[in-house]
């Protein structure tokens, strides 16, 4: 899943700052949202652009930050995928973003590299495995914090199996969870893929 998937998204940010935009926004319409509502708020911000329904206030700002972010942090794309410390680079630059905090940066930073350790510990995964929902909830306000609570995250991702492991274990836990609208983990990930890759 992981494996196929991934990295079509990947290589889909790096066409254009656009395409770029379109992934940060998949992942806001993610946030509080059953994963199978997800395909519906991307076909309204296809069809209504930025006053499209949906989307929290929050969301809404973090689109519009995102936005007039876009053409800067696609430009650096290439480098944080060749980059040895391209994952902590990447999640120090999108945690910084309104609206998306360690957790949704760290989905963000997913779908950007097509390899690696990172991943997204939402609640669902940190219940997976035995951690407390809130544990990367804040975002510490010194440098210094923030960049020792991405290093802890970036240990328990790694930790954890990675971005496939992380991947594969949510899409099948997801189908699980609902199936009725999944009837397995392949289709769980192939949303993802439907709902960026136009």
């Amino acid at each position: 899943m992981y494996a196929e998937d991934c990295p079509r998204i990947a290589d889909f940010a790096l066409k254009s700052p656009q395409n770029f935009f379109r992934v940060g926004a998949f992942v806001q319409a993610t946030i509080s949202q059953h994963f199978e509502q997800v395909p519906r708020l991307m076909r309204g911000l296809d069809r209504d652009g930025l006053e499209c329904g949906g989307f929290t206030r929050n969301g809404k700002n973090a689109l519009a930050a995102l936005t007039s972010e876009q053409e800067r942090l696609h430009a650096m794309l290439p480098f944080w995928r060749e980059s040895l410390d391209g994952e902590c680079c990447v999640l120090r630059e999108l945690v910084q973003l309104p609206g998306f905090g360690i957790v949704k940066a760290g989905f963000f930073a997913q779908l950007l590299l097509p390899w690696g350790d990172i991943g997204c510990l939402d609640r669902h995964n940190l219940r997976l495995y035995g951690l407390a929902e809130n544990a990367f909830a804040r975002i510490p306000a010194s440098a210094e914090g923030l960049d020792k609570k991405i290093r802890v995250y970036l240990e328990v991702c790694q930790a954890l199996g990675g971005s496939e492991k992380l991947w594969d274990a949510w899409c099948h836990y997801m189908a699980a969870l609902r199936p009725k609208s999944f009837p397995d983990a392949e289709t769980v990930s192939k949303l993802h893929v439907q709902c960026i890759v136009r």
